[in-house]
């Protein structure tokens, strides 16, 4: 994923892949690094059994992450969590069995994320995280969260366990989204 000569387009046939992966390259505005399934009916599953790390890691630019699955994985490690980055776009992914959040955007600000058509079943925490908890030490904007199905959030005691959470001075659009 991070060798330029790789191209900006990596698709992944069906199997099963080990995570952990730090993305450190993205693409540039308007043509952005691409990491998608072959075939959407069959996705390739990403899975990491560590306990420490996250199956995707994203620092970079221009990323999109397309009809991937992921999990399960151990308590707190999370499906992708974007250390920094603008113009990332993860849809029609699944997360299954996510000990930890599925995407999580809150180490620095984020502008122009989109999540879409994701569907998340049984996570082990939030499933879905974009800011930081006091609100000034990042914020995200121009979040787009839409058409997304999060089904059995289950967070274990002390933690706290919603579908979709904004923190402080973050800021998007959130609609048509199904928690059950």
């Amino acid at each position: 994923i991070n060798n330029p000569e790789s191209g900006n387009e990596l698709v992944f046939e069906p199997g099963e892949y080990k995570g952990l992966c730090k993305i450190l390259r993205g693409g540039k505005p308007g043509d952005p690094l691409i990491i998608r399934a072959f075939v959407s009916s069959n996705p390739p599953r990403i899975q990491y059994d560590g306990r420490h790390g996250n199956v995707f890691e994203i620092y970079a630019d221009n990323i999109v992450i397309r009809g991937l699955e992921f999990g399960p994985t151990r308590g707190e490690v999370d499906g992708i969590r974007i250390f920094s980055g603008d113009d990332i776009v993860v849809e029609d992914c699944r997360f299954s069995d996510t000990g930890g959040i599925a995407i999580v955007a809150n180490h620095s600000s984020v502008r122009q994320l989109t999540v879409r058509r994701n569907k998340i079943r049984n996570s082990g925490s939030t499933a879905m995280y974009f800011g930081c908890q006091d609100g000034s030490s990042c914020s995200m904007s121009d979040l787009l969260i839409e058409k997304n199905f999060i089904t059995a959030v289950s967070a274990a005691d002390p933690q706290i366990g919603y579908g979709i959470q904004f923190k402080l001075n973050s800021y998007g659009i959130v609609r048509d989204n199904i928690i059950v």
